[in-house]
Protein backbone atom coordinates (compact mmCIF):
# COMPACT_ATOMS: atom_id res chain seq x y z
CA UNK A 1 0.00 0.00 0.00
CA UNK A 2 3.21 2.18 0.50
CA UNK A 3 4.79 1.83 -2.70
CA UNK A 4 1.80 3.34 -4.49
CA UNK A 5 2.11 7.38 -5.23
CA UNK A 6 -1.26 8.76 -4.30
CA UNK A 7 -2.30 11.93 -5.80
CA UNK A 8 -5.27 14.43 -4.72
CA UNK A 9 -8.71 13.16 -6.11
CA UNK A 10 -7.59 9.56 -6.57
CA UNK A 11 -9.62 6.91 -5.59
CA UNK A 12 -9.21 3.76 -3.75
CA UNK A 13 -11.97 1.61 -4.28
CA UNK A 14 -12.92 -1.59 -1.23
CA UNK A 15 -16.43 -3.05 -0.34
CA UNK A 16 -17.91 -3.45 3.14
CA UNK A 17 -16.52 -6.71 3.03
CA UNK A 18 -13.03 -5.73 3.38
CA UNK A 19 -11.32 -6.25 7.52
CA UNK A 20 -11.58 -3.42 9.21
CA UNK A 21 -7.49 -3.47 9.62
CA UNK A 22 -7.08 -2.92 5.87
CA UNK A 23 -9.81 -0.86 6.06
CA UNK A 24 -8.13 1.42 8.35
CA UNK A 25 -4.75 1.12 6.41
CA UNK A 26 -6.34 2.63 2.96
CA UNK A 27 -8.31 5.55 5.53
CA UNK A 28 -4.66 6.48 6.58
CA UNK A 29 -2.91 6.51 3.68
CA UNK A 30 -6.29 8.23 1.51
CA UNK A 31 -6.11 10.77 4.38
CA UNK A 32 -2.44 11.89 4.14
CA UNK A 33 -3.12 12.06 0.30
CA UNK A 34 -5.90 13.55 -0.20
CA UNK A 35 -7.19 10.48 -1.74
CA UNK A 36 -10.73 9.00 -1.66
CA UNK A 37 -11.83 5.61 -0.17
CA UNK A 38 -14.55 4.52 -1.86
CA UNK A 39 -16.99 1.70 -0.24
CA UNK A 40 -18.81 -0.60 -2.41
CA UNK A 41 -22.26 -2.18 -0.62
CA UNK A 42 -22.53 -6.00 -1.41
CA UNK A 43 -25.69 -7.75 -1.53
CA UNK A 44 -26.06 -10.04 1.59
CA UNK A 45 -27.29 -12.38 1.85
CA UNK A 46 -26.33 -13.58 -1.54
CA UNK A 47 -26.71 -16.04 -3.84
CA UNK A 48 -24.72 -15.56 -6.74
CA UNK A 49 -21.56 -14.47 -8.17
CA UNK A 50 -23.47 -12.27 -10.27
CA UNK A 51 -25.02 -10.44 -7.83
CA UNK A 52 -21.24 -9.54 -6.36
CA UNK A 53 -19.47 -8.14 -9.66
CA UNK A 54 -22.93 -6.37 -10.81
CA UNK A 55 -22.33 -4.69 -7.72
CA UNK A 56 -18.55 -4.10 -8.13
CA UNK A 57 -19.44 -2.91 -11.53
CA UNK A 58 -21.03 0.49 -11.43
CA UNK A 59 -17.62 1.93 -9.34
CA UNK A 60 -15.21 1.14 -11.99
CA UNK A 61 -14.08 4.97 -13.19
CA UNK A 62 -10.90 6.53 -14.32
CA UNK A 63 -10.36 8.24 -11.22
CA UNK A 64 -9.48 4.53 -9.08
CA UNK A 65 -6.01 3.54 -8.90
CA UNK A 66 -6.61 0.49 -6.82
CA UNK A 67 -9.41 -1.96 -5.98
CA UNK A 68 -8.71 -4.10 -2.60
CA UNK A 69 -10.94 -7.27 -2.30
CA UNK A 70 -10.91 -10.58 -0.24
CA UNK A 71 -10.24 -13.51 -1.54
CA UNK A 72 -12.41 -15.04 1.13
CA UNK A 73 -14.44 -11.94 3.35
CA UNK A 74 -13.51 -12.75 7.07
CA UNK A 75 -16.51 -11.24 8.81
CA UNK A 76 -19.19 -12.97 6.09
CA UNK A 77 -17.33 -16.08 4.99
CA UNK A 78 -18.01 -15.22 0.98
CA UNK A 79 -15.41 -16.76 -1.49
CA UNK A 80 -15.24 -13.55 -4.02
CA UNK A 81 -15.37 -14.56 -7.85
CA UNK A 82 -11.88 -13.18 -7.90
CA UNK A 83 -11.23 -13.79 -11.04
CA UNK A 84 -14.11 -11.86 -12.98
CA UNK A 85 -13.49 -8.98 -10.41
CA UNK A 86 -9.53 -8.91 -11.26
CA UNK A 87 -10.37 -8.97 -15.30
CA UNK A 88 -12.92 -6.12 -14.93
CA UNK A 89 -10.84 -4.07 -13.07
CA UNK A 90 -7.71 -4.78 -15.31
CA UNK A 91 -10.21 -3.93 -18.31
CA UNK A 92 -10.73 -0.32 -16.66
CA UNK A 93 -6.77 0.06 -16.11
CA UNK A 94 -7.30 -0.62 -12.15
CA UNK A 95 -4.59 -2.19 -10.12
CA UNK A 96 -6.26 -5.03 -7.78
CA UNK A 97 -4.52 -5.73 -4.26
CA UNK A 98 -6.20 -9.29 -3.09
CA UNK A 99 -6.36 -9.70 1.09
CA UNK A 100 -6.42 -13.47 0.43
CA UNK A 101 -5.64 -13.97 4.77
CA UNK A 102 -8.28 -17.08 4.91
CA UNK A 103 -7.30 -18.88 1.40
CA UNK A 104 -4.32 -20.72 1.86
CA UNK A 105 -5.49 -24.21 3.58
CA UNK A 106 -9.28 -23.82 2.59
CA UNK A 107 -9.18 -23.29 -1.11
CA UNK A 108 -6.94 -25.08 -3.82
CA UNK A 109 -5.20 -21.82 -4.28
CA UNK A 110 -3.12 -21.30 -7.63
CA UNK A 111 -2.39 -17.30 -6.57
CA UNK A 112 -0.37 -16.76 -9.93
CA UNK A 113 -3.61 -17.75 -11.88
CA UNK A 114 -6.08 -15.24 -10.71
CA UNK A 115 -3.80 -12.24 -12.11
CA UNK A 116 -4.35 -9.88 -9.37
CA UNK A 117 -1.40 -7.22 -8.95
CA UNK A 118 -1.34 -8.22 -5.80
CA UNK A 119 -2.02 -11.17 -3.70
CA UNK A 120 -1.39 -11.53 0.07
CA UNK A 121 -2.00 -14.85 2.19
CA UNK A 122 -1.42 -15.49 5.54
CA UNK A 123 -0.48 -19.07 6.62
CA UNK A 124 -1.46 -18.84 10.22
CA UNK A 125 -4.82 -19.65 9.56
CA UNK A 126 -5.98 -22.76 7.65
CA UNK A 127 -2.44 -23.86 6.95
CA UNK A 128 -1.62 -24.28 10.40
CA UNK A 129 1.86 -22.42 10.61
CA UNK A 130 3.06 -19.49 12.97
CA UNK A 131 1.34 -16.47 13.36
CA UNK A 132 3.72 -13.93 11.19
CA UNK A 133 4.04 -16.23 8.51
CA UNK A 134 2.39 -14.92 5.02
CA UNK A 135 3.48 -14.26 1.42
CA UNK A 136 3.03 -12.13 -0.96
CA UNK A 137 3.15 -13.02 -4.97
CA UNK A 138 3.41 -10.04 -7.16
CA UNK A 139 3.31 -9.32 -11.10
CA UNK A 140 6.75 -9.10 -12.11
CA UNK A 141 5.65 -5.46 -13.72
CA UNK A 142 4.64 -4.72 -10.38
CA UNK A 143 7.97 -5.97 -7.93
CA UNK A 144 10.15 -3.54 -8.86
CA UNK A 145 7.81 -0.91 -7.17
CA UNK A 146 6.78 -2.57 -4.41
CA UNK A 147 8.63 -2.46 -1.01
CA UNK A 148 8.28 -3.97 2.38
CA UNK A 149 6.50 -2.47 5.07
CA UNK A 150 9.84 -1.65 6.76
CA UNK A 151 12.46 -0.19 5.05
CA UNK A 152 16.19 -1.73 5.67
CA UNK A 153 19.52 -2.13 4.51
CA UNK A 154 18.14 -3.78 1.21
CA UNK A 155 16.27 -1.42 -0.13
CA UNK A 156 16.70 -0.87 -3.75
CA UNK A 157 18.63 -4.28 -4.37
CA UNK A 158 15.35 -5.56 -5.95
CA UNK A 159 11.98 -7.77 -4.59
CA UNK A 160 12.99 -10.44 -3.04
CA UNK A 161 16.24 -9.19 -1.22
CA UNK A 162 14.09 -6.07 0.11
CA UNK A 163 11.33 -8.96 1.82
CA UNK A 164 14.00 -11.54 2.46
CA UNK A 165 15.55 -8.83 4.70
CA UNK A 166 13.58 -6.14 6.91
CA UNK A 167 16.23 -5.45 9.86
CA UNK A 168 15.51 -7.58 12.76
CA UNK A 169 12.61 -9.41 11.93
CA UNK A 170 12.46 -12.75 13.45
CA UNK A 171 12.08 -15.33 10.33
CA UNK A 172 11.69 -18.27 12.37
CA UNK A 173 7.85 -18.25 11.48
CA UNK A 174 8.58 -17.83 7.89
CA UNK A 175 10.86 -20.94 8.48
CA UNK A 176 8.26 -22.98 9.50
CA UNK A 177 5.68 -22.85 6.60
CA UNK A 178 7.57 -25.99 5.37
CA UNK A 179 6.58 -27.88 8.25
CA UNK A 180 3.33 -26.82 7.78
CA UNK A 181 2.87 -27.89 4.31
CA UNK A 182 4.85 -31.39 5.12
CA UNK A 183 2.28 -32.28 7.48
CA UNK A 184 -1.20 -31.33 4.94
CA UNK A 185 0.70 -33.46 2.68
CA UNK A 186 0.60 -36.26 5.37
CA UNK A 187 -2.60 -35.71 6.08
CA UNK A 188 -3.76 -35.65 2.42
CA UNK A 189 -4.19 -31.70 1.14
CA UNK A 190 -7.61 -33.24 -1.01
CA UNK A 191 -9.08 -35.10 1.57
CA UNK A 192 -8.56 -32.09 4.12
CA UNK A 193 -10.00 -29.40 2.32
CA UNK A 194 -12.82 -31.38 1.30
CA UNK A 195 -13.44 -32.78 5.23
CA UNK A 196 -13.77 -28.96 6.55
CA UNK A 197 -15.64 -27.87 3.83
CA UNK A 198 -18.17 -30.15 3.56
CA UNK A 199 -18.33 -30.03 7.36
CA UNK A 200 -19.29 -26.09 6.68
CA UNK A 201 -21.83 -26.50 4.26
CA UNK A 202 -23.25 -29.54 6.60
CA UNK A 203 -22.90 -26.98 9.45
CA UNK A 204 -24.92 -24.21 7.36
CA UNK A 205 -27.71 -26.58 6.47
CA UNK A 206 -28.14 -27.64 10.23
CA UNK A 207 -27.86 -24.61 12.02
CA UNK A 208 -29.98 -22.48 9.60
CA UNK A 209 -32.64 -25.53 9.59
CA UNK A 210 -32.50 -25.70 13.69
CA UNK A 211 -32.94 -21.94 14.09
CA UNK A 212 -35.06 -21.28 11.37
CA UNK A 213 -33.01 -19.23 9.79
CA UNK A 214 -31.17 -18.57 6.73
CA UNK A 215 -27.41 -19.30 5.39
CA UNK A 216 -26.06 -16.02 4.70
CA UNK A 217 -24.77 -18.23 0.73
CA UNK A 218 -25.07 -21.05 -0.60
CA UNK A 219 -22.36 -23.65 -1.07
CA UNK A 220 -21.26 -22.24 -4.21
CA UNK A 221 -19.89 -19.38 -2.43
CA UNK A 222 -18.27 -20.71 0.73
CA UNK A 223 -15.34 -22.75 1.77
CA UNK A 224 -14.12 -23.62 4.88
CA UNK A 225 -16.89 -20.95 6.60
CA UNK A 226 -20.13 -20.70 6.84
CA UNK A 227 -22.25 -17.76 8.18
CA UNK A 228 -26.11 -17.77 9.42
CA UNK A 229 -28.74 -15.94 10.83
CA UNK A 230 -29.42 -16.12 14.68
CA UNK A 231 -32.84 -16.94 15.76
CA UNK A 232 -34.31 -13.54 17.50
CA UNK A 233 -37.41 -11.97 18.82
CA UNK A 234 -36.46 -8.53 18.55
CA UNK A 235 -34.74 -6.20 16.62
CA UNK A 236 -30.67 -6.83 17.39
CA UNK A 237 -27.72 -4.48 17.15
CA UNK A 238 -23.87 -4.58 17.95
CA UNK A 239 -23.67 -4.54 21.66
CA UNK A 240 -26.40 -7.55 21.29
CA UNK A 241 -23.66 -9.42 19.03
CA UNK A 242 -21.12 -8.49 21.18
CA UNK A 243 -23.04 -10.06 24.63
CA UNK A 244 -24.01 -13.32 22.49
CA UNK A 245 -20.58 -13.94 21.60
CA UNK A 246 -18.69 -12.91 25.11
CA UNK A 247 -21.84 -15.86 26.93
CA UNK A 248 -21.16 -18.20 24.47
CA UNK A 249 -17.57 -18.26 25.25
CA UNK A 250 -18.34 -17.92 29.06
CA UNK A 251 -20.82 -20.17 29.15
CA UNK A 252 -20.17 -23.02 26.75
CA UNK A 253 -16.73 -22.31 26.18
CA UNK A 254 -17.66 -22.03 22.18
CA UNK A 255 -15.48 -19.65 20.81
CA UNK A 256 -17.80 -17.79 17.40
CA UNK A 257 -17.53 -14.91 15.92
CA UNK A 258 -21.42 -12.60 15.88
CA UNK A 259 -21.80 -9.65 14.21
CA UNK A 260 -25.10 -7.31 13.36
CA UNK A 261 -26.50 -6.81 10.22
CA UNK A 262 -29.72 -4.70 9.12
CA UNK A 263 -31.25 -5.46 13.25
CA UNK A 264 -29.87 -9.17 12.98
CA UNK A 265 -27.32 -11.14 14.48
CA UNK A 266 -24.80 -13.41 12.09
CA UNK A 267 -22.90 -15.71 13.32
CA UNK A 268 -19.61 -16.95 11.38
CA UNK A 269 -18.71 -20.60 12.01
CA UNK A 270 -15.45 -21.81 10.97
CA UNK A 271 -14.52 -25.27 11.19
CA UNK A 272 -11.02 -27.40 10.34
CA UNK A 273 -9.72 -31.00 11.19
CA UNK A 274 -9.99 -31.13 14.61
CA UNK A 275 -14.09 -30.22 14.35
CA UNK A 276 -16.80 -32.57 13.82
CA UNK A 277 -20.59 -32.30 13.56
CA UNK A 278 -20.63 -32.83 17.83
CA UNK A 279 -19.28 -29.29 18.04
CA UNK A 280 -21.82 -27.62 15.85
CA UNK A 281 -24.25 -29.20 17.24
CA UNK A 282 -23.09 -27.95 20.49
CA UNK A 283 -23.66 -24.60 19.10
CA UNK A 284 -27.31 -25.12 17.98
CA UNK A 285 -28.15 -26.31 21.37
CA UNK A 286 -26.72 -23.27 23.43
CA UNK A 287 -27.87 -20.46 21.30
CA UNK A 288 -31.74 -22.43 21.00
CA UNK A 289 -30.97 -22.10 25.21
CA UNK A 290 -30.42 -18.44 25.15
CA UNK A 291 -32.77 -17.35 22.52
CA UNK A 292 -35.72 -19.76 22.13
CA UNK A 293 -36.86 -20.61 18.40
Amino acid sequence: AHSLKWAPGDEVLVTDQVHSGVFNIFSHLCGRAGANLRTVALPWPVSSARQITDAVKPHLNERVRLAVFDHVSSKHSIVMPLKTLVNMCHAAGIAVLVDGAHAPGMLDLQASEIGADWYIGNCHKWLLAPRGSAFLVTLPEKQMVTHPAVISTTFGQGFWTEFAWTGTRDPSSWLSVAAALEFWRGLGIKEGRGYMCSLADWAGDQLASDWRTERGAGSNLTGAMITVRAPQNKPLKSRDANFLHDWLLREHNIEVPVFSFNDALWLRISVHLYNNEADIMRLSQALRQHIPT
